[in-house]
């Protein structure tokens, strides 16, 4: 009678729990940082990788026929790195010390090839110089833009992850830069299906710069940031395409590639 005239409240219908969001699922910082000083580790190793070719350079006394471009190209997107990692983190609570640190030390790892070059560029002293110069001039600009200009913009844009405009456009340089770095890996592919051969696609270099790119997007993940995710799912990509040529051409050819010149720079990306 009293549940018929409402004296007596109907049961309450228990509410199902929403679904945990996707941020609160994959946010490890730990395992981010976990998966960050093991990228730093092996991108280390990477970034040893032109050391063979630059003792050859002091050996012979002439930089011969060897490019300086990837080198000076590595001094320029480990500082746009750097300073992505900086100003991230000073707007942020992510933890990008792994990042900031490998490419820190690449910076200076490859300022050290590049003026290697520079002792021995010989009659191409002009034009490695002029390089070099350039790559700085732009990183000056770019970050001059970003300090200047860039807080005074309309504050709406907003790239991925990243906690301020500045942030903003570093990380989408990065990015950029990274992903038409990756013409370099592009171009050797093409070079061992047009010669069937795996002489100029070396398996360890192949098989390392897959692995790191595993590494800081897992790390990636685990942090939330769309700007070191992306470059590095495209490695992983890259670096899949190059283990299969590598498996499908290497009975085709009897070559074991000495050169252990950098196969692309992007990896960087950390």
């Amino acid at each position: 009678f009293c549940r018929t005239f409402g004296l007596v409240p109907a049961p309450r219908t228990r509410q199902p729990k929403p679904p945990p969001s996707l941020s609160v699922m994959v946010m490890h910082p730990e395992l981010g940082s976990v998966f960050g000083w093991l990228g730093t580790v092996f991108t280390l190793v990477y970034f040893l990788s032109p050391v063979p070719t630059c003792m050859n350079v002091v050996k012979s006394k002439s930089v011969q026929e060897f490019s300086a471009f990837p080198y000076a190209m590595g001094v320029f997107n480990c500082s746009c790195w750097v300073y992505y990692c900086v100003v991230t983190m000073e707007a942020s609570s992510k933890d990008l010390t792994p990042n900031m640190v490998v490419n820190g030390v690449g910076a200076l790892m490859f300022l050290c090839y590049v003026s290697i070059f520079l002792v021995y560029a010989g009659s191409r002293l002009t034009s490695i110089l002029r390089l070099v110069l350039t790559a700085i001039l732009v990183e000056a600009l770019l970050i001059g833009f970003c300090e200047g200009v860039v807080p005074s913009l309309h504050k709406g844009f907003h790239w991925g992850t990243s906690p301020s405009m500045k942030s903003s456009v570093s990380g989408l340089t990065c990015v950029v830069i990274n992903v038409l770095l990756y013409g370099s890996p592009l171009v050797m592919m093409k070079t061992v299906i047009q010669t069937r051969s795996v002489k100029y696609m070396p398996l360890p270099m192949s098989l390392l710069g897959f692995v790191i790119c595993i590494l800081w997007s897992a790390q990636a993940v685990f942090i939330q940031d769309v700007t070191v995710g992306v470059p590095n799912v495209l490695g992983i990509i890259l670096g899949a395409a190059q283990l299969v040529l590598y498996a499908f051409y290497c009975r085709e050819s009897g070559d074991a590639s000495r050169d252990l010149m950098l196969s692309h720079v992007s990896v960087s990306a950390a």
